[in-house]
């Protein structure tokens, strides 16, 4: 059964660390549709949790080392909502936890319709934007 249970958590990936799946299911017990892949820095998980899409890398002994959360545009800080105003209609809203740094990134579209990634600080502050 457990072989089971493990296969149709891990998708295409066979090899997933105890400690990384133990570290999951403890962090994420109520996770669902996950997929896992292997990423260059450790294993990465695709999933749902809360009704909000995830994407967490785990490296090898479990610890979890980025999370990325796909946000709804009505949840955007006023310091962001107010930065991003007049630069294009936000397409997308993630906030990313790497190691313990948060920060967010918008891909917003132009009214000439080119899409931007920007990465901002909780404060606001663009950390950098460059064109899709």
């Amino acid at each position: 059964m457990k072989d089971f249970l493990r296969h149709i958590t891990t998708g295409s990936l066979n090899e997933i660390p105890e400690s990384v799946l133990d570290a999951f299911k403890n962090e994420f017990p109520e996770a669902i549709n996950t997929e896992w892949y292997k990423a260059a820095d450790g294993f990465e998980a695709v999933f749902h949790d809360e009704g909000i899409e995830k994407i967490a890398i785990f490296g090898d002994q479990g610890t979890i080392l980025i999370l990325e959360e796909n946000l709804s545009v009505d949840s955007i800080p006023l310091a962001i909502a107010d930065l991003v105003r007049d630069m294009g209609k936000i397409m997308n809203y993630i906030r990313v936890n790497n190691k313990g740094v948060v920060t967010f990134e918008l891909i917003l579209r132009d009214r000439n319709w080119h899409r931007h990634l920007l990465e901002v600080s909780p404060e606001g502050v663009v950390l950098n934007k460059r064109r899709l």
